[in-house]
């Protein structure tokens, strides 16, 4: 598998991601351009089976693809919607009245019927209509930040998913390896065996052990195939249709120093989340205290008069009518308005003081994988390797046991599943600090 340099960063949120450079994964051109991305539906094949994905590729089809993003274009239909019908001048309203009819006496019949046909509506005060535009906008602003901040979600989520499943691919080649030397194993022993320079127990230890290579070759593979279908699923496919990840668990990126990335944390979407919804809340109250203006009704319009003589005459009427107490009504709704807003700070002071937590934590453990993974890598894998290979040396000459020769193994297998798993949690802890940073590099 070729490998390809994976950098630090979340992609933008935008359905076209460029130059992505997230988990230390960087793109050549030329890989770009000859990567196979969705095979069409005529084409499609053994081929399909073959392809290899990388961190660009999976990162755009989640964009593009899934469910819980799209949610957010028809909350945006919902908003426009809303601050169109609250820019709408309050309606006219057609009044026809029919009096004196049906009566008694003169008013008997239609004889004496007077008829009125006026408009009416009512005249907003206080700046209601500029209120409630105010208000939509701060709406549809809250609802962008929520969609960047459900994006970073799930485009977290799914480079977690790739780094995952990279981290599979490498114990399944691992899990290859350690089957290959368990059947070696396997031979050296029953030669040993049958020349009667070791007891037969090593013949079936030794067998038992190969036996037991294969059950975890099978095991690994069929959790990378699971972690496949999960990736897979995060752009809403129920089949994968990729065989390989690119991408290398070991070219980890640079970090930045702890006190600026909480510099990020602090322009990054998770915090201005917080401002948003203290410009919502003040808009809220902008706009009660608007309603507590009084609307002024008003109705123009003109009467039919008609006697008993059968004249007609006709006459303009007009109406103006103010309601009372409106203000009074509405000094609850402004105190609730006002206490919310005044916990604006405090939320997002408490907020501030949670992401610094968890960024520290966060950069902490990535500064402790990092030194696990160095010392591994440098210093403790190979002098496993050595200690194997004396201790096999020292095993064909009948100087140690069957069970320190195999100990020697096993040790050196455990510590490069450790540098396995130490490098998908260093590149993991990366990822929370992007997704805490915000940080989005087009």
């Amino acid at each position: 598998m070729k490998s390809i340099t994976l950098r630090p960063v979340l992609p933008a949120l935008t359905l076209a991601i460029f130059n992505i450079t997230l988990l230390n994964i960087s793109y050549s051109p030329t890989v770009l351009a000859d990567e196979p991305i969705v095979a069409a539906a005529a084409t499609k094949s053994t081929k399909a089976h073959s392809q290899t994905l990388t961190l660009k590729t999976a990162l755009a089809r989640t964009l593009a693809h899934n469910p819980a993003l799209s949610l957010f274009e028809f909350r945006k239909q919902y908003l426009q919607a809303q601050k169109t019908q609250g820019q709408l001048r309050p309606a006219l309203a057609l009044d026809v009245a029919l009096d004196n009819v049906a009566g008694t006496q003169q008013y008997q019949g239609f004889d004496s019927a007077e008829l009125t046909v006026a408009l009416s509506s009512v005249i907003e005060m206080g700046g209601q209509r500029r209120a409630r535009s105010a208000l939509s906008d701060t709406y549809l602003a809250k609802s962008r930040l929520n969609q960047q901040l459900e994006a970073l979600d799930v485009l977290a989520k799914v480079t977690r998913l790739y780094i995952d499943t990279l981290a599979a691919q490498e114990r399944v080649d691992l899990a290859k390896r350690s089957l290959l030397f368990a059947q070696k194993n396997d031979a050296t022993v029953r030669q040993r065996v049958d020349a009667g320079a070791a007891p037969s127990a090593d013949a079936s230890r030794a067998q038992s052990a190969a036996l037991q290579a294969q059950l975890t070759v099978q095991a690994e593979r069929q959790h990378l195939s699971t972690l496949k279908v999960a990736l897979a699923a995060q752009w809403g496919s129920y089949k994968p249709d990729f065989n390989t990840l690119t991408g290398s668990l070991y070219q980890q990126p640079w970090a930045q120093a702890f006190e600026a990335l909480f510099e990020h944390v602090k322009k990054s979407p998770n915090v201005q989340i917080y401002t948003q919804q203290a410009r919502v809340n003040r808009a809220q109250l902008r706009l009660a205290k608007a309603e507590s203006a009084i609307n002024i009704g008003w109705s123009v319009g003109v009467k039919q008069l008609q006697d008993t003589s059968s004249n007609n005459n006709q006459a303009l009427t007009a109406s103006v009518s103010l309601p009372l107490f409106s203000a009074q009504r509405n000094k609850a709704s402004i105190a609730m308005l006002e206490a919310n807003q005044a916990q604006d700070a405090v939320h997002q002071e408490q907020a501030l003081l949670n992401f610094y937590n968890q960024l520290y934590r966060a950069y902490n453990n990535r500064q402790q994988a990092l030194l696990t993974l160095k010392t591994l890598r440098d210093h403790i894998i190979p002098l496993l390797k050595q200690a194997r290979q004396q201790t096999q040396q020292a095993y064909q000459k009948g100087r140690y046991s069957y069970l320190e020769y195999i100990s020697s193994n096993t040790e050196l297998i455990a510590a490069e599943r450790a540098q396995i798993d130490t490098a998908a949690a260093a590149l993991k802890y990366n990822t929370e600090i992007e997704q805490l940073t915000g940080q989005l590099q087009p």
